[in-house]
Protein backbone atom coordinates (compact mmCIF):
# COMPACT_ATOMS: atom_id res chain seq x y z
CA UNK A 1 0.00 0.00 0.00
CA UNK A 2 2.48 2.49 1.03
CA UNK A 3 4.41 1.55 -2.35
CA UNK A 4 1.63 2.66 -4.09
CA UNK A 5 0.83 5.73 -2.45
CA UNK A 6 3.97 7.41 -1.97
CA UNK A 7 5.64 6.30 -5.49
CA UNK A 8 2.97 7.97 -7.86
CA UNK A 9 3.43 11.35 -8.97
CA UNK A 10 0.00 11.67 -10.30
CA UNK A 11 -1.71 10.59 -7.10
CA UNK A 12 0.35 13.89 -5.50
CA UNK A 13 -0.41 16.32 -8.12
CA UNK A 14 -3.90 15.38 -9.04
CA UNK A 15 -5.90 13.97 -6.03
CA UNK A 16 -4.63 15.86 -3.54
CA UNK A 17 -6.74 18.35 -0.38
CA UNK A 18 -5.87 20.56 1.88
CA UNK A 19 -8.60 20.78 5.22
CA UNK A 20 -8.55 22.01 8.87
CA UNK A 21 -8.27 17.74 9.62
CA UNK A 22 -5.01 16.94 7.19
CA UNK A 23 -2.80 19.66 5.61
CA UNK A 24 -2.60 16.78 2.93
CA UNK A 25 -5.29 14.67 2.17
CA UNK A 26 -5.14 12.16 -0.96
CA UNK A 27 -9.07 10.84 -2.36
CA UNK A 28 -10.18 9.48 -5.90
CA UNK A 29 -7.31 7.65 -6.58
CA UNK A 30 -7.49 4.48 -5.84
CA UNK A 31 -9.59 2.28 -9.04
CA UNK A 32 -7.49 4.50 -11.19
CA UNK A 33 -4.00 4.77 -9.64
CA UNK A 34 -3.62 2.07 -7.03
CA UNK A 35 -4.88 -1.38 -8.01
CA UNK A 36 -3.50 -3.31 -4.88
CA UNK A 37 -5.46 -0.70 -2.40
CA UNK A 38 -8.61 -0.31 -4.50
CA UNK A 39 -8.84 -4.35 -4.54
CA UNK A 40 -8.08 -4.92 -0.79
CA UNK A 41 -10.88 -2.62 0.10
CA UNK A 42 -13.17 -4.51 -2.66
CA UNK A 43 -11.78 -8.24 -1.23
CA UNK A 44 -14.49 -10.99 0.03
CA UNK A 45 -12.62 -11.59 3.18
CA UNK A 46 -11.87 -7.78 3.89
CA UNK A 47 -15.55 -7.35 3.55
CA UNK A 48 -16.48 -10.23 5.67
CA UNK A 49 -14.40 -9.28 8.66
CA UNK A 50 -15.37 -5.09 8.49
CA UNK A 51 -18.95 -6.40 8.11
CA UNK A 52 -18.70 -8.89 11.19
CA UNK A 53 -17.02 -5.97 13.14
CA UNK A 54 -19.88 -3.41 12.27
CA UNK A 55 -22.58 -6.20 13.61
CA UNK A 56 -24.30 -5.49 9.48
CA UNK A 57 -23.07 -6.60 6.18
CA UNK A 58 -21.71 -3.45 4.58
CA UNK A 59 -19.69 -2.44 1.72
CA UNK A 60 -17.65 0.57 0.38
CA UNK A 61 -20.12 3.67 0.00
CA UNK A 62 -18.42 4.71 -3.42
CA UNK A 63 -15.34 4.29 -4.96
CA UNK A 64 -14.52 8.10 -4.45
CA UNK A 65 -13.95 7.77 -0.75
CA UNK A 66 -12.18 4.31 -0.97
CA UNK A 67 -8.60 4.61 1.19
CA UNK A 68 -8.97 8.36 1.51
CA UNK A 69 -5.15 9.27 3.31
CA UNK A 70 -4.10 11.86 5.55
CA UNK A 71 -0.75 12.78 5.90
CA UNK A 72 0.44 14.76 8.50
CA UNK A 73 2.59 17.98 7.76
CA UNK A 74 5.87 17.17 8.90
CA UNK A 75 5.63 14.13 6.89
CA UNK A 76 5.18 15.57 3.54
CA UNK A 77 8.59 16.62 2.29
CA UNK A 78 9.55 12.54 3.04
CA UNK A 79 6.78 10.74 1.57
CA UNK A 80 5.70 12.63 -1.30
CA UNK A 81 7.44 11.78 -4.57
CA UNK A 82 6.95 15.63 -5.99
CA UNK A 83 10.32 17.83 -5.92
CA UNK A 84 8.83 20.75 -4.51
CA UNK A 85 7.11 18.71 -1.61
CA UNK A 86 10.79 17.13 -1.05
CA UNK A 87 12.34 20.51 -0.89
CA UNK A 88 9.94 22.61 1.30
CA UNK A 89 11.62 23.38 5.10
CA UNK A 90 10.74 21.01 7.45
CA UNK A 91 8.54 21.64 10.44
CA UNK A 92 8.32 20.36 13.52
CA UNK A 93 4.72 18.96 14.92
CA UNK A 94 4.84 21.43 18.01
CA UNK A 95 5.52 24.46 15.82
CA UNK A 96 2.58 24.10 13.82
CA UNK A 97 -0.54 25.64 15.16
CA UNK A 98 -3.31 23.68 15.59
CA UNK A 99 -7.58 24.21 15.83
CA UNK A 100 -8.53 24.49 19.37
CA UNK A 101 -11.09 22.91 21.28
CA UNK A 102 -12.41 25.39 23.94
CA UNK A 103 -11.68 23.16 27.32
CA UNK A 104 -9.93 20.97 25.35
CA UNK A 105 -6.52 21.86 24.83
CA UNK A 106 -5.02 18.18 23.99
CA UNK A 107 -7.63 18.24 20.53
CA UNK A 108 -6.63 18.78 17.11
CA UNK A 109 -10.20 18.19 15.44
CA UNK A 110 -13.42 19.18 17.22
CA UNK A 111 -16.34 17.24 17.91
CA UNK A 112 -18.22 15.80 14.91
CA UNK A 113 -19.56 13.08 13.61
CA UNK A 114 -18.29 11.42 10.02
CA UNK A 115 -20.41 11.82 6.62
CA UNK A 116 -20.66 7.80 6.83
CA UNK A 117 -22.57 5.17 8.45
CA UNK A 118 -18.91 3.85 9.19
CA UNK A 119 -15.50 4.18 8.61
CA UNK A 120 -12.34 1.75 8.72
CA UNK A 121 -9.64 3.91 9.84
CA UNK A 122 -5.66 1.88 8.76
CA UNK A 123 -2.45 3.14 10.36
CA UNK A 124 0.31 3.15 7.54
CA UNK A 125 2.96 4.35 9.80
CA UNK A 126 5.32 3.05 12.93
CA UNK A 127 3.88 4.81 15.84
CA UNK A 128 6.74 3.96 18.26
CA UNK A 129 7.67 7.34 19.85
CA UNK A 130 4.67 8.99 19.67
CA UNK A 131 2.21 9.58 22.28
CA UNK A 132 -1.16 11.06 22.70
CA UNK A 133 -3.48 10.34 19.27
CA UNK A 134 -6.12 9.07 20.56
CA UNK A 135 -10.06 9.28 19.52
CA UNK A 136 -12.27 10.78 22.24
CA UNK A 137 -15.67 9.23 22.14
CA UNK A 138 -18.87 10.85 23.63
CA UNK A 139 -21.16 8.15 24.88
CA UNK A 140 -25.12 8.45 25.35
CA UNK A 141 -24.75 10.08 29.05
CA UNK A 142 -22.48 12.74 27.72
CA UNK A 143 -19.24 11.16 28.98
CA UNK A 144 -16.32 10.65 27.59
CA UNK A 145 -13.79 7.34 26.67
CA UNK A 146 -10.65 7.55 25.01
CA UNK A 147 -9.94 4.51 22.30
CA UNK A 148 -5.67 4.30 21.26
CA UNK A 149 -5.51 4.68 17.70
CA UNK A 150 -4.32 1.30 15.43
CA UNK A 151 -0.56 0.27 15.25
CA UNK A 152 0.86 0.33 11.87
CA UNK A 153 -0.74 -2.71 10.11
CA UNK A 154 -3.70 -2.48 12.17
CA UNK A 155 -7.15 -0.88 11.65
CA UNK A 156 -10.42 -0.03 14.06
CA UNK A 157 -14.11 0.83 12.78
CA UNK A 158 -16.14 3.13 13.58
CA UNK A 159 -19.67 4.27 13.76
CA UNK A 160 -18.52 7.75 13.01
CA UNK A 161 -21.58 8.83 11.78
CA UNK A 162 -23.70 8.51 14.86
CA UNK A 163 -20.65 8.53 17.58
CA UNK A 164 -19.82 12.26 18.39
CA UNK A 165 -15.95 11.94 18.53
CA UNK A 166 -12.71 14.11 18.16
CA UNK A 167 -9.22 13.20 17.19
CA UNK A 168 -6.83 14.22 20.35
CA UNK A 169 -2.78 15.83 19.60
CA UNK A 170 0.00 13.47 18.67
CA UNK A 171 3.13 14.28 19.48
CA UNK A 172 6.79 12.55 18.55
CA UNK A 173 7.38 9.73 15.60
CA UNK A 174 8.80 11.15 12.46
CA UNK A 175 5.61 10.42 9.97
CA UNK A 176 2.02 9.96 10.59
CA UNK A 177 -0.09 8.65 7.91
CA UNK A 178 -3.68 7.22 8.08
CA UNK A 179 -6.19 5.74 5.49
CA UNK A 180 -9.60 5.89 6.01
CA UNK A 181 -12.51 3.53 3.79
CA UNK A 182 -15.92 4.59 4.23
CA UNK A 183 -19.27 1.69 4.31
CA UNK A 184 -22.77 1.53 4.30
CA UNK A 185 -24.81 -1.17 4.75
CA UNK A 186 -25.05 -3.68 1.78
CA UNK A 187 -28.84 -4.13 1.84
CA UNK A 188 -31.08 -0.91 0.25
CA UNK A 189 -33.84 -1.80 3.11
CA UNK A 190 -31.30 -0.24 5.83
CA UNK A 191 -31.45 3.66 5.74
CA UNK A 192 -28.83 5.06 4.19
CA UNK A 193 -27.93 8.19 6.57
CA UNK A 194 -25.10 9.23 4.28
CA UNK A 195 -24.35 13.09 4.52
CA UNK A 196 -22.12 14.74 2.32
CA UNK A 197 -21.37 18.09 4.10
CA UNK A 198 -17.78 17.18 5.75
CA UNK A 199 -16.66 15.33 2.29
CA UNK A 200 -17.88 17.80 -0.27
CA UNK A 201 -15.05 20.78 0.76
CA UNK A 202 -12.59 17.89 -0.21
CA UNK A 203 -14.05 16.46 -3.43
CA UNK A 204 -13.70 17.18 -6.99
CA UNK A 205 -17.70 19.12 -7.40
CA UNK A 206 -17.89 19.54 -10.66
CA UNK A 207 -19.58 22.98 -11.94
CA UNK A 208 -22.79 23.18 -14.07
Amino acid sequence: MRRELFTNNQIWSSHRFSSKYAECQLREYAREHAPFIYNAWKDSETLRIISNLAGIDVVPVIDYDIAHINVSGPSIPHLSPLEQDQNRELVREEEIERPKVEGKNDAIVSWHNDSYAFVCVTMLSDCTGMTGGETALKTADGSVIKVRGPQRGYAVVLQGRYIDHQALRTLGGSERVSMVTAFRARSWEIRDDTVLKLVRPISFVPKH
